[in-house]
């Protein structure tokens, strides 16, 4: 199993928890996503597929922890 199918079986079991916490900030699962629905189909209309290289360049911040997630949707940029 790829890392966003495990992603997807914890939304589809627990959709309203939370699944990442930044601080005083939590993001639910159905929150991200659909987040990465939304980032991983823009990399997608960029021209990102199957072998193209993408990087984040983030501070120490829960959306980096999020970079994977969109990756995986887009079948591993």
């Amino acid at each position: 199993m790829r890392l966003i199918d495990y992603f997807d079986r914890g939304a589809d079991l627990y959709p309203d928890r939370h699944c990442l916490h930044d601080g005083a900030r939590g993001w639910t699962y159905r929150e991200v996503s659909a987040e990465t629905h939304r980032v991983a189909n823009g990399l997608l209309l960029a021209g990102l597929g199957r072998g193209s290289k993408a990087a984040v360049y983030s501070p120490n911040h829960a959306a980096a922890l999020r970079e994977p997630y969109w990756a995986g949707r887009a079948r591993k940029i």
